[in-house]
């Protein structure tokens, strides 16, 4: 077998893996023509519904420094007070609903507005408890009855 990715030739024909760059046999595998045939109709109907055929490529996965770049705009707020946290809002519905948006920074996008809006619930619901104990009204009163 030959790797697709540095092109030395493996004896195990049953490999998954290059035995000298590491790289997958089976990701970069192209479909035998008789299989291909078979689903080139079903390939060409999923693409004119929006899906993805068997013989496209894979996305290419967000890098490690794209990550850092992503935390990097979320601190944003720290930086520019009042109006900081809107850029990184406005960033992660970008990227949960635009088209071109890799995969994996899309459902990671998702997530996070989830959890930020499950937090911002809690956060809402306690801030309502705390405000109608009769510790806070007293405070709110001024009349604590605490003496100096």
């Amino acid at each position: 077998m030959i790797c697709n990715t540095c092109g030395r030739q493996t004896q195990n024909e049953g490999a998954n893996f290059c035995e000298y760059c590491g790289s997958s046999f089976r990701e970069n595998r192209v479909m035998p023509d008789f299989v291909v045939s078979q689903n080139d109709e079903a390939g060409q109907h999923a693409e004119q519904q929006g899906g993805h055929s068997i013989a496209q490529e894979t996305e290419k996965p967000v890098t490690f420094v794209q990550w850092l770049g992503v935390y990097a705009l979320l601190f944003i707020p720290l930086f520019i007070p009042m109006v900081g946290w809107i850029i990184p809002l406005v960033l992660l519905f970008v990227w949960a609903f635009a088209n071109n948006t890799p995969t994996t920074k899309k459902n990671w996008s998702r997530a996070t507005l989830i959890f930020l809006l499950v937090y911002f619930i809690i956060t809402v619901i306690t801030v309502i408890r705390i405000m109608n104990t009769p510790i806070f009204q007293q405070f709110m009163r001024g009349t604590l009855g605490l003496s100096l």
